[in-house]
């Protein structure tokens, strides 16, 4: 199965928006399952939402990329990969790892991966969150930051 390669987008997201959500449908080839979420977070803290998997299948996943851009002097913190289910708590995790830095004049993107094996059952939704922190001297927020993300696997 292919790696996708998340690229870094431009950081001028929509001035003032908290939460814009832009989550294109899941590709599914047979068993194989792939979906792209991105969103514009405002707030130290973020969550990126993807389609909920359907009763009766579960999804393996084999591949997450993440790429997070924010204004320099802002690092990213602890991104994971969730099975959120709709009425209980419990929640299983898949934590990301930061892969490559890429630095540009008032920017940084960083790109994170998780290789592995996780299991998303029937009803729950992938959910990828994580927060940003500042550096000595900046605001708390860093204003509008997007992540952009991609879940690969296979759907039975």
């Amino acid at each position: 199965m292919r790696t996708l390669i998340v690229t870094a987008l431009a950081a001028s997201a929509a001035i003032g928006a908290s939460m814009s959500a832009a989550t294109a449908a899941p590709l599914i080839v047979g068993t194989l399952y792939q979906e792209t979420s991105k969103l514009t977070c405002s707030g130290p803290q973020c969550s990126v939402p993807f389609t909920q998997i359907p009763v009766g299948k579960n999804l393996l996943v084999t591949d997450v990329n993440c790429t997070v851009t924010v204004p320099k002097g802002y690092l990213v913190f602890k991104w994971e990969l969730l099975g959120k289910r709709p009425v209980e708590s419990g929640v299983r995790k898949l934590v990301l790892t930061a892969a490559e830095t890429l630095t540009y004049a008032n920017y940084t993107s960083y790109v994170l991966k998780a290789d592995g094996r996780h299991i998303i059952v029937g009803g729950d939704r992938p959910d990828l969150g994580g927060s940003v922190l500042a550096t000595a001297g900046l605001p708390l927020s860093p204003g509008d930051y997007i992540p952009v993300c991609t879940l690969s696997g296979v759907i039975q």
